[in-house]
């Protein structure tokens, strides 16, 4: 206990004169880290060389403590890294709640350190599952000088570990053009470049970063190019963006949808596993931005067998205002795309009164047969039958009131279907 508590006073003398009195240096005591953690986080060289002298074990740790390197490193004591790396220390050690030496330095800016592990064999995209490469840090805190260091050792540009997302991704979510054009300057591939442009063009439209959209447009990015590794997402329903005007409009960025369209991109830009950029703005309930698509040609129906119309995700969404400007913008509400009903059984199903007064004053088909589901009118008597605050699902157990309706609206293709084909097996 005394030696680790006389480290953290950074008493060198009262150090020397209980190892030389035998104390054991690697001693812990509960929760306290060991005497050479605490000094190689306080960065005194001094009780370092003292503990190494006494043959201080450089890699002994207790579970969930960080090494002394690991340390030394994330808080940029160059000198006791060096020492720490002379008497045998291991450069891979790390905890659950720690980063790896070379991670640690490099999340700190620590540049200097960064080159010594490198010198030192460190692996330079070394990642997992819980810690991101070195370069993913060295972007995501903008250290330009950093990211010149590792590019210049090999580092990859490709490589995606922890929660990070990839180097390019990040450099153009935080609006970094001199981090972009290095990346760009390094790889003399027309492909290659292409790919970078196109991906970053993606990932700054969805951040809204006006200016790297404009520069990257500038510099030859494909505007309509699908890039389907980019990590965006339109947010609550999970579909992927692939294309720069579709993250925009995901984004609610109109201007960027604005510089986009004018700069060439597709308005319609379908992809049959994602959206359309007037679907990504529909979902997100960006008004201004469906006028902005329609305004200039956007198709207001479209739909495959993945992806549900503009109108059956407002609905979906509850959103009249969005709802009321489909339909007077000439929206089809009889259409159905993906495995979803039409706009009515949707809102009927859901309880969105107002919606479904809005679609009936729109004539919305109340008495024609769907193909699959019946009519209108045949859903809202099965609902009326039903008991208001309970329904029972096929299991027989009891759901909630707007969970069930929903599920009467949206899952009677699949009840249906499913009886007809065990039928058709017997």
């Amino acid at each position: 206990m005394a030696l680790p508590a006389t480290s953290i006073c950074e008493h060198a003398g009262i150090i020397r004169a209980l190892v030389n009195n035998g104390v054991d240096v690697d001693v812990r005591h509960r929760s306290l880290p060991s005497a050479l953690e605490i000094a190689a986080k306080s960065g005194n060289s001094d009780i370092i060389e003292l503990l190494l002298e006494a043959n201080a074990d450089v890699n002994a740790t207790k579970a969930g403590f960080p090494s002394a390197l690991q340390l030394a490193c994330f808080h940029g004591h160059r000198e006791i890294v060096q020492l720490l790396l002379s008497h045998g220390a291991n450069m891979d050690a790390q905890t659950q709640q720690f980063p790896p030496a070379f991670q640690g330095a490099a999340s700190k800016g620590h540049k200097e350190i960064v080159e010594l592990l490198l010198n030192n064999g460190a692996e330079i995209d070394a990642h997992d599952q819980r810690c991101s490469t070195a370069l993913q840090c060295a972007v995501a805190t903008c250290n330009k000088g950093l990211v010149e260091l590792l590019l210049d050792n090999g580092a990859g540009i490709d490589i995606q570990g922890g929660i990070l997302p990839k180097p390019v991704n990040i450099a153009s979510a935080n609006g970094n053009w001199r981090i972009l054009k290095l990346f760009l300057t390094r790889y003399v591939d027309a492909q290659v470049q292409g790919d970078i442009l196109a991906r970053a063009l993606v990932v700054a439209a969805l951040h809204g970063q006006r200016r790297i959209v404009q520069l990257l447009v500038l510099n030859g990015a494909n505007l309509n190019q699908q890039i389907e590794s980019s990590g965006a997402v339109l947010l609550s329903t999970g579909e992927q963006l692939t294309t720069a005007l579709q993250a925009a409009a995901a984004g609610g960025h109109k201007s960027v949808v604005k510089l986009l369209i004018k700069s060439g991109a597709d308005v319609g830009a379908p992809h049959h596993r994602s959206v359309t950029p007037l679907q990504a703005a529909a979902t997100r309930g960006h008004r201004g931005i469906v006028r902005l698509l329609l305004d200039n040609g956007a198709g207001i129906d479209e739909h495959t067998r993945y992806s549900p119309t503009a109108i059956q995700r407002a609905v979906v969404n509850g959103d009249r205002e969005m709802t009321d400007l489909l339909l007077r913008r000439g929206a089809d509400a009889s259409l159905q795309g993906a495995r979803l009903a039409p706009p009515l059984y949707i809102a009927i199903a859901m309880g969105h009164k107002s919606i479904v007064r809005l679609l009936l004053s729109h004539e919305s088909h109340i008495k024609t047969p769907s193909e699959r589901y019946g009519t209108a009118l045949m859903l809202m008597l099965s609902l009326r039958h039903r008991p208001e605050d309970q329904v029972h699902s096929h299991d027989g157990s009891v759901t909630a009131d707007y969970d069930s309706r929903l599920l009467q609206a949206l899952m009677l293709e699949d009840r249906r279907y499913g009886d007809e084909e065990s039928k058709f097996a017997d």
